[in-house]
């Protein structure tokens, strides 16, 4: 009702696609107006002309990387054979298989370890471009707002690298949690920039769609009055309009003259008064449904709910007739959810506390049994009390699949989580050390300066454990961490200097003459964050003439370009220059693609601030045809320093703490 206007739009988009586009659209409006509905209006007016891939992103969903894009592809890939399955995965057919359940089913089992993160966006991208092959490819992703970073790093991937495939993302988000969602910001508004992103904004409906809506329901002309009414109680929100005139029915009243008895001011009043007439098979799965907060397939529903397939069944059409859960069929294939998120958290609130951590323990439970660990993780969480050793056990194991597979912001949500859990002092602390890496390289990169305030309470927690009667070793790296954190998380540099220089002399009594530097390096990196640029740009030069001198190439790489960096900071462009194409040269040599792009980035602005502008554009232009994920990087910030004037200095201050040289282009 009303979307005439908004079909025609998404249409014309539709057509680009057919036409060897790839096209990317962000359905912008408040819980209720209709995003979803209108999506499936969209899906359903494609079958026959297009294949349609749709998931949904859950507010548990934030530590399973890719989630909405495994859900999405499972849905179709679950109707193919295993030989088709592993056709269109070509040669990610390893690197996909811990994905996606009918990838590991083709497969045989999943992979033995957890594959880089740029081979899984790669393999989802060729997987996607085969489907678009044989026929364009719609994919709708609703409430995007909640979707986990990996996910919109995969939007992000699939349109600067599929830019001639006939794939079209539909993605419906609510405006205000999307601007508190800062990688989907940063990505939607850098694709918006370029062209490959437009919004459609979903508006209310006005007095005659609502009018259409109430003749629909009622089977009749509605009178005026009560249009006017519907009107000014939903403010044209259409499932508020719907709750409103479901309860004007349901209480007999006059239509003509429409007054409520007590009226459903906010939908979950309404939801509430649905349920009390819910026999408790019916409750009981509804609750299962609001606890799981995502889509539930059938055999997944039958042991959340506690309930025999065959009562589950007639539950489950009754719901469904009710419009309380709304039913996906694909092939053999039945899932359930709750229909609307309103109607999810209203049920959701309405659980007691206890009931409420009995539900989560069971899904987690069969979640971990399943081998879906982070999945299972925000249940566990939901699930706990303080010191749940079977809760602390999964998040542990989760920590340890998330670091594995290099999506630390997840890494960082489950640490966050766990300091809730494990009290100051516990032991078990040293287990959630054992599963951490060691050598992580996004530590080392700077590359979650934005989420490190998450892991400084478990470094600071575990760091009190560790006493001189440790090996030296894991205790530096604790110490190395928390500096991280400290200096580029929460800008506590003293104590973020003195944890580093702890690390350095740690690490040099264990023998470990690469960390040593590195931790000299971060030293070197601190010192510049306050702003002695001449100290950052010695410690650099000290570092990479060392590690150079022993053969360490990943200390070299850093050493020359934190000494570079500085240099072309403090205006001495010549050193700058120097520093930064012999740490480029080591890391090209080195097969370090992410070093090479930051790399770039750096000498690219220090030619930039000589006027050498042209010669930094296709550095940049370098560092993107280089590595495909160049957007995880911050080359779309630098690159309008470099473009916005030949004059530029040096780096702005972002605001948290001034002087700050740079975010994650370390």
């Amino acid at each position: 009702m009303g979307r005439s206007t908004e079909i025609a739009e998404l249409e014309r988009e539709r057509r680009r696609v057919a036409a060897g586009e790839f096209r990317c659209i962000l359905l912008l409006a408040d819980a209720g107006i209709g995003k979803t509905r209108l999506a499936h209006e969209f899906l359903a007016r494609q079958r026959g002309r297009a294949t349609g891939l749709s998931a949904r992103a859950y507010p548990l969903s934030e530590t399973a990387a890719f989630g909405v894009w495994s859900e999405a592809l499972e849905g179709h890939l679950h109707l193919l054979g295993a030989a088709e399955v592993s056709e269109l995965c070509g040669g990610f057919l390893d690197d996909l298989a811990g994905l996606i359940r009918s990838v590991t089913a083709a497969r045989g089992s999943a992979s033995e370890r957890e594959p880089p993160r740029l081979r899984v966006l790669e393999g989802l991208a060729f997987l996607l471009a085969k489907l678009a092959s044989h026929n364009p490819v719609v994919v709708f992703l609703d409430d995007a707002h909640v979707a986990d970073a990996s996910s919109w790093e995969g939007i992000d991937y699939f349109a600067r690298n599929l830019r001639d495939e006939r794939l079209l993302v539909l993605a419906a988000a609510r405006p205000g949690e999307l601007a508190e969602n800062e990688t989907a910001t940063r990505i939607h508004l850098a694709l918006e920039q370029e062209g490959l992103l437009r919004r459609l904004p979903l508006k209310p409906l006005d007095l005659e769609a609502l009018g259409g809506l109430a003749e629909a329901v009622l089977e009749a002309l509605p009178p005026r009055a009560l249009v006017d009414w519907l009107a000014d109680h939903s403010r044209g929100n259409p499932l508020f309009a719907l709750g409103l005139l479901q309860a004007l029915i349901d209480e007999a009243a006059d239509l003509t003259d429409p007054a409520l008895r007590s009226i459903p001011e906010e939908l979950a009043e309404r939801v509430g008064r649905r349920m009390k007439t819910l026999e408790e098979a019916e409750l009981a799965t509804l609750e299962a449904l609001a606890a799981v907060q995502a889509r539930v397939d059938l055999p997944d529903l039958v042991t959340f709910s506690g309930l025999p397939v065959e009562r589950l069944a007639a539950v489950l059409e009754q719901l469904a007739r009710l419009r309380l859960v709304r039913e996906d069929e694909r092939g053999r294939q039945l899932s359930y959810e709750v229909a609307h998120p309103l109607i999810q958290q209203s049920i959701y609130e309405r659980i007691g506390g206890a009931r409420r951590r009995g539900l989560h323990r069971r899904i987690a439970r069969v979640l971990l049994a399943a081998g879906r660990l982070a999945e299972a993780a925000p249940h566990f969480v939901r699930s706990a009390a303080v010191g749940d050793e079977e809760a602390i056990d999964a998040l542990r194991d989760a920590v340890h699949q998330a670091e594995s597979r290099g999506t630390y912001r997840e890494a960082l949500t489950i640490l966050e989580a766990l300091v809730e859990l494990i009290p100051e002092g516990d032991e078990r602390w040293l287990d959630i050390l054992g599963a951490l890496s060691w050598k992580a390289e996004w530590v080392i990169d700077h590359r979650a300066d934005t989420h490190a305030l998450l892991g400084i309470k478990a470094m600071t927690t575990i760091d009190a454990l560790l006493d001189a009667s440790w090996d030296p070793a894991p205790r530096a790296t604790v110490k190395f961490r928390l500096a991280h954190f400290l200096g580029w998380g929460s800008g506590e540099l003293d104590e973020a200097e003195r944890a580093c220089a702890q690390a350095r002399s740690l690490f040099e009594e264990a023998g470990d003459r690469g960390s040593t530097l590195l931790a000299e390096n971060e030293l070197a990196w601190l010192r510049g964050l306050r702003g002695d640029y001449a100290a950052m740009e010695a410690g650099g030069e000290r570092v990479g003439t060392a590690a150079e001198a022993v053969g360490d190439p990943i200390a070299a790489i850093q050493g020359f370009h934190t000494m570079g960096h500085a240099a072309w900071i403090r205006g001495r462009f010549a050193e700058g220059e120097a520093g930064l194409r012999k740490s480029n040269a080591i890391a090209h040599s080195e097969g370090k693609v992410y070093r090479v792009t930051v790399g770039l980035i750096s000498l690219a602005s220090c030619l930039a601030t000589q006027g050498r502008v042209a010669e930094a554009l296709l550095l940049l232009e370098e560092a993107k045809t280089g590595n495909p994920g160049w957007r995880d990087s911050i080359l779309p910030e630098w690159e309008s320093i470099v473009t916005g004037s030949p004059a530029t200095s040096r780096p702005r201050s972002r605001g948290r703490r001034r002087p700050r040289p740079e975010r994650s282009a370390s």
